[in-house]
């Protein structure tokens, strides 16, 4: 115990280490999966905060304050920069998904729902499909290397009790938040676009074959489009997601400095 300087002191500080080390498992891919056990969880935020305490406490000029609502106030702040690293992580998920979902409104999926095995919730198939592979590319890429780096970078920006959530936060987090939406129909653009001009070609067929029955037709044709032109877009996808996962560093720290004031 004395060996990791576990004080009474020396405990606070490192449970508020604890907390910003344990957020990242909220949002973070595979890492916040519902298939990996709770005990797993708690004991990789406690090996981390291990290997990040002695660093922190040798840097760090935080005193312990005596009001308990102060500490608690603090835990919440250090949690908060976690669950932020990892929302941040998030996002690239989440703009697959949207992307997935507009896909398959159009080939005519809507509502066709599975449950995705790693958040737990209904999505779509075409989202389904993204998602696995976003998350195969994400562990290839080594992104849960990338979000524990930033958490442990994150105190050379944020040090303990330094969180200050300001203008500055609100607006990166509605910048990213912007751009993740972009992106996801940069994501799914040729894909829609194929299945819109095969909608505008059966509009066409409707008007001069009117005997032709052009719903029955068309149902299983932008099916059809929609699986071959998904996958002729599977480089294209890779290539975005790969340059999203080469910036995810940069916007993390982005984020980061806001909290820091």
């Amino acid at each position: 115990m004395n060996a990791l300087n576990l004080t009474h002191e020396g405990f606070a500080v490192f449970f508020l280490v604890l907390a910003r080390c344990s957020g990242i498992f909220g949002f973070s891919p595979v890492l916040s999966g519902m298939q990996i056990p709770m005990q797993v969880k708690i004991g990789l935020s406690f090996f981390i905060a291990v290997t990040t305490f002695q660093v922190v406490i040798a840097t760090s000029s935080y005193t312990v304050p005596d009001n308990v609502f102060e500490y608690a106030l603090a835990v919440a702040a250090e949690l908060f920069v976690g669950l932020c690293i990892g929302f941040v992580t998030a996002l690239v998920m989440t703009c697959v998904q949207v992307a997935g979902t507009v896909i398959d409104f159009e080939m005519g999926f809507g509502m066709v729902n599975v449950v995705d095995p790693l958040s737990n919730v209904q999505t779509t198939v075409m989202g389904q499909l993204y998602i696995i592979l976003a998350t195969l590319l994400f562990i290839v890429m080594r992104g849960d290397h990338v979000v524990i780096r930033a958490v442990v970078g994150s105190y050379a920006v944020v040090p303990l009790s330094g969180t200050a959530i300001g203008a500055s936060t609100m607006y990166s987090f509605w910048d990213l938040l912007a751009r993740a939406f972009i992106t996801s129909f940069k994501i799914g653009g040729p894909i829609i676009a194929s299945l819109f001009l095969a909608t505008i070609g059966l509009g066409i067929v409707a008007r001069t074959v009117p005997q032709m029955n052009v719903l029955m037709v068309g149902f299983p044709l932008k099916i059809g489009i929609g699986l071959l032109a998904a996958t002729a877009a599977v480089p294209f996808v890779v290539a975005v997601l790969r340059r999203l996962y080469g910036e995810l560093p940069g916007e993390i720290m982005v984020i980061v400095r806001t909290l820091g004031g």
